[in-house]
């Protein structure tokens, strides 16, 4: 149905289509199913699976003497589609019309009583506004109850407990033991109090060199202890970093320093000549850095160090998207949402000084930063998995000789694993793509796991699920602290529970925009209806609907992607 269609006008479609279908009412039945050709099933019936039956004729009363006779009404037992619309005309003793008496006929195996309930409510609710406005365009028609508006429209998390800065977030984990382990990278360990020296006298080096805010850093690191050290430091001259994957083609890398405009790029030696010198590079390990690092104090550089004091809504980081449907876009986050994301990741997954965190993800995948604020928010300990694993055997043996309490993993990667083989793993979030049941099913019983959802335009995660368990629906939760979520159709009204639609996200967490790309910009970050004056939502091109419990289940895609 044609949502911009007014119901006068679809009323008129409707009526000329059925009168013209009346029409060849003795065409026989198996003729028409042979020349429609459905595809066949024993599971419904092959040309429609719901009907409507229309039931006007009078109902007979017959008067004998002693004795009156009258039809009573069908009370059906099988549903013979499934779903039936059953309309009965009433009249009163003299024939004349009175109302209409209706209910729906369902099938068992697809519906259950509520949901059949609440599809009456919305009929009731679709006849009173399109007799009341049969002008109004169709796709206009409010369906939302005043409950779904209250709950959904739109859908709130818990509040902000305030912005903090990512270096105070990083002094504050410091301050939780100065001497506990932070980074296992095989043999290679670091304390807090180690981590923290060495990426301040890199910071104010940096800061000499003129990075601070506003600047952009590239990071030529796999993951290692040298690419969390090197994200400190940039973190704590208030400049933003850029992730560059050594690994990626070189024109990629040329695009990537290029569009970000880094001022100077940090990698280790075993990558220096792999880089395009389109930036000046400093190598951590060698022998000249060293040198000139030693002198600078360990103390963190504060405002009064720095090139412009920070605030809130300088960037904090760039990640550039895959290029799946275009070219690659860097997103620009800025410190808004990183401390309600280190406050969510503590509630959900549990981290606590002496957890062991796994470092799985790729520096250029938006979760390397979620597994860092994750463990290091929390005075944890953050184990770097070699960047040559990515799954199996491999990934098993790490987290099991690591003996990790908690581990972020992507579902194809987690389906490579056997949970037998990491009983050490306590808790555990997937992310990244849809989680099918049958993972929940391996992998829940005795542990927590928890799905969570985010696109890159935001602070990495914008929902999260309860925990999961075995048999019941897979969701991807709701909003988290600070974030506020719709869903939209077409025409941008909010749909019922059960009604796929787009989702749309907001809050302060939301990205600053695409670097340098206000078009694109202006194409995704929206005007927020919902929101306070100036407000933006993000529009995901993710399909999802709400469920009866108000959580977000994924669906699909509304464009088309390749992620690999």
């Amino acid at each position: 149905v044609p949502g911009q269609i007014t119901y006068t006008d679809l009323l008129t479609d409707v009526t000329t289509t059925d009168l013209d279908a009346f029409a060849h009412a003795d065409v026989p039945f198996e003729q028409v199913v042979d020349a429609v050709d459905p595809a066949r099933s024993t599971a419904h019936a092959p040309l429609f699976q719901v009907s409507l039956e229309f039931q006007n004729t009078e109902r007979p009363r017959l008067e004998l003497p002693h004795l009156t006779v009258t039809g009573l009404p069908l009370d059906p037992k099988v549903a013979n589609f499934d779903l039936e619309l059953l309309l009965g005309e009433n009249h009163d003793d003299t024939g004349a019309p009175t109302g209409f008496d209706a209910a729906l006929v369902y099938a068992t195996d697809l519906f259950d009583a509520d949901t059949v309930a609440a599809v009456a409510d919305r009929f009731v609710r679709l006849l009173d506004a399109v007799t009341g406005a049969p002008d109004t365009p169709v796709g206009d028609l409010d369906l939302v109850t005043a409950d779904e508006t209250r709950a959904l429209v739109p859908a709130h998390g818990p509040h902000t407990l305030g912005t903090r800065l990512w270096p105070q977030i990083l002094a504050d984990a410091v301050a939780v033991d100065p001497d506990a382990l932070a980074v296992v990278d095989g043999p290679r360990r670091a304390t807090y109090r180690d981590l923290d020296a060495h990426s301040s006298r890199l910071a104010r080096m940096l800061v000499d060199y003129g990075v601070g805010p506003e600047t952009v850093v590239a990071l030529g690191l796999p993951r290692s202890l040298d690419s969390v050290t090197a994200l400190w430091a940039v973190t704590k001259t208030g400049a933003a970093f850029v992730p560059v994957d050594p690994s990626y083609p070189r024109d990629r890398i040329e695009y990537m320093l290029a569009d970000s405009g880094a001022a100077l790029g940090l990698t280790v030696t075993a990558h220096r000549d792999g880089l395009p010198a389109t930036v000046p590079w400093f190598a951590l390990d060698s022998a000249t850095t060293v040198a000139e690092l030693a002198p600078y104090p360990p103390e963190p550089p504060t405002d009064t160090d720095r090139t412009a004091p920070l605030e809130p809504d300088h960037p904090a980081y760039l990640i550039y998207t895959s290029g799946s449907t275009g070219r690659p876009k860097g997103v620009v986050l800025t410190h808004r949402g990183l401390s309600d994301l280190a406050v969510e990741e503590h509630l959900h997954l549990d981290v606590r000084p002496g957890s062991r965190v796994s470092h799985l993800a790729s520096p250029s995948f938006d979760a390397s930063v979620f597994e860092q604020m994750m463990a290091l928010s929390a005075g944890a300990t953050l184990v770097i998995v070699p960047p040559t694993v990515y799954g199996g055997d491999e990934l098993a043996d790490v987290l099991h000789t690591e003996q990790v309490t908690h581990a972020f993993i992507t579902p194809t990667a987690l389906a490579s694993l056997d949970p037998d083989a990491v009983d050490s793993l306590e808790v555990l979030l997937v992310a990244g793509e849809a989680c099918p049941p049958e993972l929940v099913a391996r992998w829940a019983p005795g542990r927590r796991m928890v799905d969570a959802y985010g696109p890159t335009e935001a602070t990495i995660m914008t929902s999260v699920s309860d925990p999961l368990t075995p048999g019941e629906p897979v969701t991807i939760g709701r909003p988290t602290r600070a974030f506020h979520a719709v869903v939209l159709d077409t025409r941008l009204r909010p749909v019922p529970v059960g009604v796929a639609g787009e989702l749309y996200v907001a809050g302060p967490g939301l990205a600053r925009g695409y670097h340098a790309r206000p078009d694109l910009t202006a194409a995704r970050f929206v005007a927020d209806p919902f929101g306070v004056p100036g407000e933006r939502m993000y529009r995901t091109g993710d399909v999802v609907r709400w469920t009866k419990e108000h959580d977000l289940e994924y669906v699909g895609r509304s464009d088309f992607q390749v992620k690999v």
